[in-house]
């Protein structure tokens, strides 16, 4: 009676183990069909790139899938085929522009063919929102004219063409101007004021071509200020937004 049972349990595990090995796809079988539509397709926008991730379909058509064919439009299914991938279950789509919408889908390809698209993502890359964060050490007066301050910081370093400086004598702030190169002068105007004119000078110290730690900002005017008179230096990112000043007394 138990060897009768011991049998029993061998013959059911066996065929057990021969359905699942066929149902999965591990194996290929005489009569594989293409597999089913992969599940669950994202796509994550980020900088000029695309992450698109999926699951393999429920159905593998009793064969092992062998590659997943990516497809990409611009417009909702208007895609062509864009990457033929093996078997993995993400995509990184680098070819993009920014602003412009993407639509994808992917299908699974087996031994048998390719089967159905899945279900369509879309997703618009966008450039990062991160600006450089500057912050300045304390001013120093070098003379009636003159003052200078370093960049204590700036992360992450950039060129000087993405920055604007401008200048405030009192409540009043003047044109905003493309940052020099350095060691050249920028002179910034400020309407109503006494004097009406400021020179901004970046010193790039060790020569990287970047606004970094430990550059220096001089603050040149044509004649001193009055005593007590309240100076504000702006250092702004290129499209204009605030990024940081610096604010002293004569």
């Amino acid at each position: 009676m138990v060897v009768v049972i011991l049998i029993v349990i061998v013959v059911v595990v066996a065929l057990a183990a021969i359905v699942y090995v066929m149902t999965s796809g591990l194996v290929s079988g005489p009569g594989a069909i293409p597999p089913g539509a992969p599940v669950g397709l994202t796509a994550t926008a980020g900088d000029a790139t695309v992450l698109l991730g999926w699951f393999a379909p429920p159905s593998r058509g009793g064969s092992s899938i062998a590659n997943y064919r990516i497809y990409r439009g611009t417009s909702p299914n208007g895609e062509s085929l864009l990457q033929t991938i093996g078997n993995g279950f993400s995509y990184t789509d680098s070819f993009v522009a920014n602003g412009q919408t993407y639509y994808y889908k992917v299908s699974a390809v087996n031994s048998a063919g390719e089967g159905p698209q899945s279900s369509e993502a879309a997703a618009t890359p966008r450039a990062s929102s991160s600006k450089p964060v500057v912050t300045f050490s304390s001013v120093m007066k070098q003379n009636a004219v003159t003052w200078t301050f370093a960049i204590a910081s700036a992360s992450p370093t950039v060129p000087p063409s993405n920055y604007k400086v401008n200048f405030g004598i009192g409540t009043n702030t003047g044109t905003v101007q493309n940052m020099g190169t350095n060691g050249a002068n920028v002179t910034v105007t400020v309407a109503g004021a006494t004097p009406a004119s400021v020179g901004v000078k970046w010193t790039d110290l060790g020569g990287t071509g970047t606004v970094k730690g430990g550059d220096i900002i001089t603050i040149a005017f044509p004649s001193a200020p009055a005593p007590g008179t309240s100076l504000t230096f702006y250092l702004l990112y290129s499209d204009g937004s605030q990024i940081q000043f610096k604010s002293w007394q004569a």
